[in-house]
């Protein structure tokens, strides 16, 4: 189903930026008095790898730019590949119209319906009902 997608996809996302930001942190937090916590390394994490890029905080060491640089390449690859399933997945709902089709195929395919009318044990013998008007021979009429 397409929420498990979802989740998947809001996993793997969140990994990404979660590792980026603990690589971040213990390159800079040393050097860099802008990364003194782990949030504002979540922040900058989270503003780099959705291409937002505010300017605001900025990788000053070596391990710190290469680590960034590496970040937004893989969420660069992955999160349209990640978006790209969740859109396959929520293509492949059956909806609208469609799913009573296919509801309607699989019951005859179990052998509730068959060709003119309503399988069923109640309908299998004939009987007649003249309260209802019903009269019937294994399909159902309406009298």
């Amino acid at each position: 189903p397409w929420q498990l997608q979802v989740a998947r996809a809001c996993c793997i996302l969140s990994t990404l930026v979660f590792i980026t930001a603990g690589v971040v942190y213990e390159a800079e937090h040393d050097t860099n008095p802008q990364f003194q916590d782990f949030f504002s390394s979540l922040y900058f994490s989270v503003v780099a790898l959705s291409t937002v890029g505010f300017g605001d905080l900025a990788p000053t060491t070596l391990l710190g730019r290469a680590a960034v640089c590496l970040a937004i390449i893989a969420g660069l690859c992955v999160i349209p590949h990640q978006a790209s399933l969740v859109s396959a997945a929520i293509a492949e709902e059956p909806r609208g119209h469609d799913a009573w089709v296919s509801a309607i195929q699989d019951e005859r395919n179990h052998g509730v319906f068959r060709e003119g009318g309503l399988r069923s044990p109640l309908f299998d013998r004939k009987r007649s009902d003249p309260a209802c008007g019903l009269v019937s021979s294994g399909d159902v009429t309406l009298a």
